[in-house]
């Protein structure tokens, strides 16, 4: 009865002349059902609607895919991530019994690698928290402020200093896009051993994009590396993290509708350079 009302709603609002894209259930010939995606629009000629017409697409499969995927990453974010957490506990209590330096090793290697299998976990959760969450504008200037100052004390640690040209206007984004800003100068601050970060960008007429450029005056990163930076798993000979921060990074800029860049910056370090849609 439920989808039966929907369908006459839905004639309805055909007949008035509205194209309908949406989703429902529908009863086949032996009577089963079938879930399917539904196209609905008016038909005119020569500016007079003379009908209607649906297009119906079995989706089952398709349904039956998100169910599964969705049950995997709940399995991976929740049941998983738990047992990690109980053996990382159980390991605290024994890295504090007496233990021979070959074992102190062996403990060592099991740890980092709970800490990689964390930081998948977490980039999985972010990646799927971007998914649900929904694009609204945000204030370019408001986000880079609170980012940089998260980091201030990080920075002047490590005798670095941050230079953040302010610039205006709203990009279509979500609250993760803090996590994009705050990995680059994460990675500046840790990996590149520089002594100045430069904030700065504006809208690119061109291009019809927000660029915000992160760069920083260290040693830089060759070419080839370059090349793979964002592919999963790619990280710094130094590095102890789980190589996912940049493919992070650029997943979310993607679901964006954005793109992201590496290029030398001038006259030494690296520069990223991130484009984002505009709100308005």
């Amino acid at each position: 009865p439920e989808e039966e009302r929907k369908g006459r709603e839905i004639s309805k609002k055909v007949m008035s002349g509205e194209v309908i894209k949406t989703e429902g259930v529908r009863k086949r010939k032996d009577g089963s059902l079938v879930q399917v995606s539904i196209l609905g629009a008016p038909i005119f000629i020569d500016g007079k609607q003379i009908g209607i017409f649906g297009i119906y697409r079995d989706i089952t499969d398709r349904k039956r895919a998100e169910e599964e995927r969705e049950f995997y990453n709940s399995l991976l974010r929740h049941d998983i991530a738990n047992k990690l957490t109980i053996i990382q506990g159980n390991l605290e209590i024994l890295k504090d019994t007496p233990l021979n330096e070959e074992q102190k090793n062996i403990l060592a290697d099991v740890f980092k690698a709970l800490e990689a299998s964390n930081q998948l976990i977490d980039t999985i959760r972010k990646l799927h928290a971007s998914r649900e969450k929904k694009k609204v504008p945000m204030d370019l200037h408001e986000v880079l402020k609170k980012v940089i100052e998260s980091h201030t004390q990080h920075a002047q640690s490590n005798g670095i200093e941050i230079e953040y040209m302010p610039m205006k206007g709203k990009v279509m984004a979500n609250s993760l896009i803090e996590n994009v800003f705050s990995n680059i100068i994460h990675n500046a601050i840790v990996h590149s051993g520089c002594n100045k970060i430069k904030i700065h960008g504006g809208y690119d007429e061109e291009k019809k994009m927000y660029r915000v450029v992160i760069e920083d005056n260290g040693k830089g990163i060759p070419d080839e590396e370059k090349k793979r930076i964002f592919e999963p798993g790619v990280k710094g000979k130094k590095s102890k993290g789980s190589g996912l921060g940049l493919y992070l990074v650029k997943k979310l800029i993607e679901g964006y509708g954005g793109r992201i860049e590496v290029k030398d910056a001038e006259p030494k370090g690296t520069a990223f350079i991130i484009y984002l849609p505009p709100a308005d």
